[in-house]
């Protein structure tokens, strides 16, 4: 064999493993760059990596699961079942408060998540704002369910009952935010 065919060998060896190397390690560079964005309150930078319509969608299912299964422990109430409705009515309007860059943002950084605590998002803002630096502890634990699929667990480390769980799925060489799971019995 020859020292050119070697060397042609040797080179695709080495683009093949690069490119395996990016493929596996391209959720983790998405989320340190959606971090990233996040506190640095760069909007458009953040909304790259959500896909609001599924995201949205799957919050309404944990919503109308959750007030379903409250409605069936106070069934006798009709007080209850009259509250259960309105709440389901303001679903939308709640989930419209909540997911939008900043709320994710927030969420990847374990805080909060009530719309009363999060700053109001206006045309105002620049990316050149300073964002608050916090104290509070996050822990990330991050893997792949498949090929296609990656899971980031956020805990709050000082409040335990601060949790969501954030699946991401390859759309290319990209990856997009397509579902928000929040234990509800938490909040």
């Amino acid at each position: 064999m020859s020292k050119t065919a070697k060397f042609s060998i040797f080179t695709v060896i080495i683009i093949v493993i690069a490119i395996l190397a990016y493929l596996y390690a391209s959720p983790y560079l998405a989320l340190k760059n959606l971090k990233s964005a996040a506190q640095q309150n760069d909007i458009e930078s953040v909304s790259h990596y959500i896909d609001y319509p599924s995201v949205r969608q799957s919050l309404k299912e944990q919503l109308n699961a959750y007030m379903l299964k409250e409605l069936r422990q106070d069934k006798n109430n009709e007080f209850a079942k009259l509250g259960s409705m309105l709440a389901s009515s303001m679903t939308d309007t709640l989930l419209d408060a909540v997911i939008t860059p900043t709320g994710i943002g927030l969420m990847l950084q374990g805080k909060n998540l009530n719309p009363s605590h999060m700053p109001a998002q206006t045309s105002s803002q620049h990316n050149d704002e300073k964002p608050e630096k916090s104290a509070e502890k996050v822990e990330y634990k991050m893997y792949y369910t498949s090929f296609n699929r990656f899971v980031i667990n956020v805990k709050n480390t000082e409040r335990h009952d601060q949790r969501v769980q954030v699946i991401m799925q390859r759309e290319g060489l990209n990856w997009k935010i397509k579902q928000l799971i929040i234990p509800l019995d938490n909040y």
